[in-house]
């Protein structure tokens, strides 16, 4: 099955403007079936191309691509079926002006996978591995590196980037039930990047306590220790893409790594009302993150980060037909610190703390369906604060050839100069979505679905792109109506 974008060539005719979007996804399986052996074959190609801005010739794509087989394999000495997967993916993503300079990256994963499950001493424990060939690649031009090429060469960090890496990782859980009111769940998970061959030890845990032996009432505890083999690098000064650059840990720096501790509880207060509480805590070591100076640039440079999140979560849901309602309520800090001379060396003080664009301090969504008849009105309601960014603190020309460059004659380039990071905060995300939906029944094999309601019923602006040097702000969605048809054959 597939679908393809006609917004391009409808837009203009619909809304007045040009709509310089395009997408389209395809997506195949066959199954092939024996005595013995299952096997599925799966494809899938997605594709994203578009600007944002319709003041600024920049086009942003993003792509996908997945081939894999999965078969299960059955025999009379094994208790379950072997789970075995090898396939490909592979991600590009590009952000390129109207003379193709710009920043583009991508990654390529080979991989295959073996899984399995069986009981050992009456415990039923999975396990299994999993070996990938990885190929990172991106190429900064000029305009967005932070170093002129032959400058970046001399001195060993080109703004060009292909490197390969292999990495084996395997891992085991159990489940055990020593009564009906406990379930424990340890594991262990290790990966080893064959260049170092440094394994990683991360540790899991999990307990569930049911104090009346039913799902009625539920206390939970999860554990862990994470590891990660590559980084994801951005330039967290640029608020108005979602540019980044996937490459593998430097050789000699240590690997990112993480601490989680999550405890809930869960209770069925009567049979229409049930509530979920999680409280939970983060630790971060030897985050990756951009090196930022005052002038923009992205770099394949990183400095090293801490860091720690800590929130709560709640969540009550009433159902008791014709109605239903959900409210879900969020509070999290997530905090960042890294000596200056790692990340910022313009600052004055030793040690730099912030929040990351990924702060989002409440989280509200409130979703209520009421059934009558044949017709179901829903609403959707969705809060949260907003992300932090960097703000510009002054415009100024580089001269870039002293003292040779006469500024009188050449005035220099056009440079903007950053405040300190992450000193400012988008507005607060608010948007409520309202619909109106009934079935028809044609035949006992179609059905008809319609549906009338309104986006962003309040017609909130919510800012989805903002460039910090022009202050140009694109908002998402204003209120907009729609009708849908749907048809279902079956």
């Amino acid at each position: 099955m597939g679908r393809h974008s006609v917004i391009e060539q409808t837009g203009p005719t619909l809304t007045g403007e040009d709509v310089p979007i395009e997408f389209y996804d395809i997506i195949g399986r066959y199954s092939i079936n024996w005595a013995a052996l299952t096997c599925n074959v799966t494809g899938i190609r997605t594709y994203d191309s578009g600007q944002i801005n319709p003041l600024s010739d920049v086009n942003l794509s993003w792509s996908n691509t997945t081939a894999g087989i999965r078969c299960l394999g059955f025999a009379e000495e094994l208790d379950n079926a072997i789970d075995f997967t090898i396939g490909y993916t592979g991600f590009d993503s590009s952000e390129l002006g109207v003379d193709n300079t710009g920043r583009q990256s991508g990654i390529d994963m080979g991989y295959m996978r073996l899984d399995n499950n069986q009981n050992f001493f009456g415990v039923p424990t999975n396990y299994g591995f999993k070996l990938e060939f990885i190929r990172y690649r991106a190429q900064l031009d000029q305009l967005f590196s932070d170093r002129s090429r032959e400058e970046a060469r001399f001195i060993g960090l080109d703004s060009s980037l292909d490197e390969i890496s292999t990495v084996l990782s395997y891992y085991f859980s159990m489940k055990w039930e020593p009564s009906s009111r406990l379930t424990i769940n340890p594991g262990f998970t290790s990966q080893t990047n064959l260049r170092d061959l440094s394994p990683t030890l991360e540790p899991r845990f999990r307990m569930s306590y049911r104090p009346t032996g039913s799902d009625n009432q539920e206390f939970s505890l999860a554990l862990g220790r994470y590891f990660q083999m590559y980084e994801a690098i951005t330039d967290e000064r640029d608020a108005g893409t979602v540019f980044g650059v996937y490459k593998p840990i430097d050789e000699g720096d240590p690997y990112p790594e993480s601490l989680h501790a999550i405890a809930g509880y869960r209770q069925r207060i009567t049979s229409n009302i049930e509530t979920n509480l999680e409280v939970f805590g983060k630790t971060h070591k030897n985050i990756p993150v951009a090196q930022w100076t005052r002038e923009p640039g992205n770099t394949l440079e990183t400095g090293l980060a801490d860091g720690y999140a800590y929130g709560v979560d709640l969540q009550v849901e009433f159902n008791a037909r014709p109605f239903y309602l959900s409210i879900g309520y969020g509070i999290s800090e997530v905090i960042y610190e890294a000596p200056t001379d790692e990340l910022v060396a313009w600052l004055d003080t030793d040690i730099f703390r912030y929040n990351p664009t990924h702060d989002r301090r409440h989280q509200l969504n409130v979703i209520g369906t009421y059934q009558f008849g044949k017709f179901s009105a829903n609403v959707n309601w969705q809060f949260a604060s907003g992300g932090t960014y960097t703000r510009i603190f002054a415009f100024d020309l580089a001269l870039q050839d002293l003292p040779r460059q006469n500024p009188l004659e050449n005035q220099g380039t056009a440079m903007t100069l950053f405040s300190e990071p992450f000193d400012g905060r988008f507005p607060n995300f608010q948007r409520v979505d309202v619909s109106l939906n009934r079935p028809f029944d044609v035949s006992r094999n179609v059905r008809i679905e319609t549906e009338l309601g309104v986006i962003n019923s309040f017609n909130a602006r919510n800012v989805f792109y903002f460039d910090v040097n022009t202050l140009q702000q694109v908002d998402q969605l204003p209120l907009v109506p729609y009708f849908s048809i749907t048809t279902r054959i079956g």
